[in-house]
């Protein structure tokens, strides 16, 4: 573990963890605010630097064993994902670690979507913050995610995106409208808290939060932590459809009128098709899963705290 302040590290009231590839160009200027931050308001921290995928919820695992006060991640949505791992793993044990994210990739959906500043030196504030959102867990074939997973279209151009070495909107608008063109729509089977659909879909996204990155909302009744999913189904789609749904999806009533969309509430579901699907996207983040051919998902109610600039109604879980 590599300690930027070794010397504070004893007394730190906040680890940073940050990813070193996010938000290159920025990250040495958001760097110079978060610390004037901590600095003004006499705040101890150490920052420690991912070097491998994973470290990000190894580190964040360690500070919440050590009784650490808070959490702090700079990264995008993946490293968010996998730090929010550690804490929805220990969620079991009774522990006082909170969790604060300084939005600095591309997407930044979570953050979005808990009205977290896009700010890294407004978000770090939130060490002073009196409110704490316990936001749910889903999980999909064993992994945890915390904004959404899915099949279809998405996956795939979670698989292109990952690939790519530029990122950024201007980048996955691209990426999207290269594939659209050849992609089909593909017969799956639902099974969502014991009721099965046959469903032809473009894509199919189980959300906690109604922000899927970039400001689009395609689950716009989704709540982090109202101990439900919202499923979308988005049935076959020509340009016109695409372009229509992109711009409600911006507008945030997304689907509004339109019969190709349909949302559903779960805490179970499962998707397969006749032939095995090898991707689902975790978070967007592309998974292979031809080891099992289908998804299965479940969710967790309130195990990751994290710091929110407002109040919310809502009730920590009793250990």
């Amino acid at each position: 573990m590599m300690v930027e302040n070794p010397q504070e590290a004893a007394a730190s009231r906040i680890r940073l963890i940050v990813n070193p590839h996010a938000g290159r160009h920025k990250q040495k200027l958001w760097l110079q605010d978060i610390r004037a931050s901590l600095h003004k308001y006499r705040v101890a921290y150490e920052v420690c630097w991912t070097n491998y995928p994973g470290h990000g919820r190894e580190l964040a695992a360690d500070a919440i064993a050590n009784g650490i006060e808070f959490v702090g991640v700079v990264g995008g949505d993946g490293s968010v994902n996998e730090v929010a791992t550690a804490f929805a793993e220990a969620s079991a044990t009774p522990h006082h670690t909170r969790l604060i994210i300084v939005p600095a990739g591309s997407g930044n959906g979570l953050a979005r979507a808990l009205g977290i500043p896009l700010s890294p030196r407004k978000a770090i504030e939130l060490v002073n913050s009196a409110y704490t959102r316990w936001i749910d867990a889903g999980m999909a074939n064993g992994r945890y995610f915390f904004s959404n997973a899915g099949v279809g279209f998405d996956a795939l151009i979670a698989r292109r995106f990952a690939g790519h070495t530029l990122r950024g909107i201007i980048t996955y608008s691209w990426l999207t409208l290269a594939a659209f063109q050849k992609y089909k729509a593909k017969k799956y089977t639902l099974c969502i808290d014991g009721t099965c659909y046959q469903e032809r879909a473009f894509l199919i996204a189980a959300a906690n939060s109604n922000q899927f990155g970039y400001a689009f909302k395609i689950a716009p009744h989704a709540l982090p932590d109202d101990g439900w999913l919202e499923v979308c189904i988005i049935g076959p789609l020509n340009w016109a459809s695409l372009a229509k749904l992109a711009v409600q999806a911006l507008r945030g009533n997304f689907g509004s009128g339109d019969t190709r969309v349909k949302f559903y509430r779960a805490k179970q579901l499962s998707i397969q098709r006749k032939k095995p699907i090898k991707w689902m996207q975790v978070d967007g983040e592309p998974v292979d899963i031809r080891q099992n051919g289908r998804v299965e998902i479940s969710l967790l109610p309130r195990v990751v705290p994290v710091m929110v600039p407002t109040p919310v109604q809502t009730v920590p879980p009793h250990f």
